[in-house]
C-alpha cells in the first residue's frame, strides 16, 4: 500500500521537480514558493546535501558524507539519490505532511522518480527546461563548477526517465518571472484537480458502504 493512503483523508500532492542542472530549478522554486506563501497546504522542504552551507544555490541541510550515510542507515530518508558526486536526501516527515494534507513541492533526481513513486501514490511530475546554450551561460555564471564540472553535467543523460510518469513541462528560456508565473499556476490546478478526483472517490465509496 502506497504511504499516502487513508481512509476518509484527502492527503496532498507529491510534485516531483526535474531538469538538467542549469535548467532554473532553484529560481523557479524559489519564486514559486514566494507567491504560494500565503497558502498553508504547499511547503518546499529543505533537502539534506552532502555540499557546503556556504556552496550558493538554494538553502539546503548541509552533512558530511559519514552522517549522511548514518541517516540513510536509520532510515530518517524517505527518498535518496546521488549526482555529480553529491548525495541528496529528503527526510520522512515529508510522508506525514503529504498524509496530513499539504502539497510538498521538491526538486528531485530523474532517476529517482520510480522510488519516488513508490513512497507517494499521488505524485506530479514537473520538469523545468531550458535550451543547451542557456544552461551552459547559467553554469558558468552561477561559479560552483570548474568548465570540466559543466561539461559534465550538460553530458549526463538519464534514460527512459520519462517512462511510466505524466510530465509537465515548464520552459525557462526567457524571463524567469514567466516560469515562475507557469510553476506557481500549474501547481493550483493540478491540486485543485486532485482534490476534485479525491472527493469524487470518497463520495463513491461512502455511497457503496450504504
Amino acid at each position: 500500500m502506497s504511504a499516502d493512503r487513508r481512509d476518509g483523508v484527502i492527503p496532498g500532492v507529491f510534485f516531483a521537480v526535474v531538469g538538467a542542472s542549469g535548467a532554473g530549478k532553484d529560481t523557479v522554486l524559489a519564486g514559486a514558493r514566494s507567491c504560494l506563501s500565503a497558502n498553508r497546504r504547499f511547503r518546499f522542504p529543505q533537502r539534506y546535501i552532502t555540499r557546503p552551507e556556504d556552496a550558493g544555490g538554494e538553502n539546503h541541510i548541509s552533512v558530511s558524507e559519514t552522517d549522511f550515510r548514518h541517516m540513510k542507515e536509520r532510515g530518517e530518508f524517505c527518498l535518496f539519490w546521488s549526482a555529480h558526486q553529491l548525495h541528496y536526501g529528503l527526510s520522512q516527515g515529508v510522508v506525514a505532511d503529504v498524509r496530513g494534507g499539504q502539497h510538498i513541492v521538491c526538486n528531485v533526481s530523474r532517476t529517482s522518480l520510480s522510488d519516488a513513486a513508490s513512497v507517494f501514490e499521488r505524485m506530479q511530475v514537473i520538469e523545468i527546461t531550458a535550451a543547451p546554450g542557456i544552461i551552459a551561460q547559467r553554469l558558468r555564471a552561477r561559479g560552483r563548477e570548474s568548465a570540466a564540472d559543466v561539461s559534465a553535467r550538460q553530458a549526463r543523460q538519464v534514460a527512459d526517465w520519462r517512462h511510466g510518469h505524466c510530465v509537465h513541462t515548464i520552459h525557462n528560456d526567457g524571463v524567469a518571472q514567466d516560469a515562475i508565473t507557469a510553476m506557481t499556476g500549474l501547481l493550483l490546478r493540478l491540486t485543485a484537480q486532485t482534490a476534485q478526483s479525491a472527493r469524487m472517490c470518497l463520495a463513491r465509496r461512502g455511497r457503496r458502504k450504504r
